[in-house]
């Protein structure tokens, strides 16, 4: 008897078999760590069963939606974070996010428009390492997460980077490609 291969079929790059270069880390989501919930850098995430989630499309328009998966929190984790319940644990995160959150630091991952230096008593520091941790937190909330190939099916921690909303603009996006200013 041949064993069939699982496939999603709405995103049937989604391997939910073993890979040997797969990493997992803990969700986390507004800063806060999802307790039995981790994800990969392929963007697979294992919930409290023990096994690889379904991606799902997350709403709207079918030609622009990306991959999402099933996550359920306890409400208190939010009590104190500045966010309510539903903003902090939304019921279908983006998978690219999770993989965004998990595996690239923003401190080491800057958008070029924070990568900035300021000189104090004649030495440059670097401006972002002067910034408290809730402004940083702040300033993550307002990141997006880019595919750099454009390929919204592709969470890959490689595919992935942190852009201001501006810079995640399609006209922006259309010009960087194309190489103009």
């Amino acid at each position: 008897m041949q064993v069939k291969k699982k496939v999603n079929e709405h995103y049937p790059n989604q391997d939910f078999g073993f890979i040997e270069d797969e990493y997992w880390k803990p969700v986390i989501l507004y800063g806060i760590t999802i307790p039995r919930y981790i994800v990969s850098n392929y963007g697979n995430v294992i919930g409290p069963q023990n096994r690889k989630l379904k991606w799902a499309k997350n709403g709207g328009n079918t030609k622009y939606q990306y991959p999402a998966v099933g996550i359920s929190c306890d409400k208190a984790l939010f009590a104190n974070s500045g966010y309510t319940y539903a903003e902090g644990c939304n019921p279908k995160p983006n998978v690219h996010v999770l993989v965004a959150n998990a595996f690239l630091p923003l401190d080491d991952h800057l958008p070029e428009e924070l990568n900035e230096y300021i000189e104090i008593d004649g030495e440059p520091k670097h401006l972002w390492s002067l910034l408290p941790d809730h402004t940083k937190l702040w300033i993550r909330s307002l990141l997006h997460v880019d595919h750099i190939d454009g390929d919204r099916a592709n969470p890959h921690v490689s595919n992935l980077t942190f852009v201001s909303p501006r810079a995640n603009n399609s006209h922006v996006k259309k010009q960087r490609l194309e190489g103009s200013n």
